[in-house]
């Protein structure tokens, strides 16, 4: 995605605050933290602590809901937010309450879908984490 449209989202999804300081928050947030007594680390495509959300911008080619939730599953976006929240937590964020995924098609007309990720597939993402974790530790 280019920087124009990247920071037009951004725009669009905090509309109260600046572009400037959502690519500031995006770049900046979370530098690390511990978890299971690894290492960790991640950033957030956008966040906003205030109103306790933080999304998630991916491409690809479709954002039709009926394909993409499948692309959810397969690639573990829902793994990747549950990260996003426990880094923020153990960073000292305030944990999110709200967590969106926003899906453009790469090709015009740039078709773009936001989803709504809930609580329940945030813990089976938690949960997968844990699970490669365990895989990892008993690897090493």
């Amino acid at each position: 995605m280019d920087a124009p449209r990247f920071a037009g989202l951004l725009a669009a999804l905090s509309p109260q605050t600046s572009v400037q300081w959502n690519l500031y928050n995006a770049i900046s947030v979370w530098k690390a933290w511990d978890a299971a007594g690894r290492p960790c680390r991640g950033t957030p495509d956008v966040r906003n602590d205030a109103k306790r959300f933080h999304t998630e911008l991916k491409t690809g080619e479709t954002s039709n809901p009926r394909k993409f939730q499948w692309k959810v599953r397969d690639f573990c976006y829902h793994g990747q937010l549950a990260w996003y929240a426990d880094g923020a937590v153990a960073a000292g964020k305030p944990a999110p309450e709200a967590h969106y995924i926003v899906a453009i098609e790469a090709k015009a007309p740039y078709v773009v879908t936001v989803f709504s990720i809930g609580a329940k597939t945030i813990d089976l993402g938690r949960r997968l984490i844990r699970l490669w974790t365990e895989h990892l530790d008993a690897c090493e």
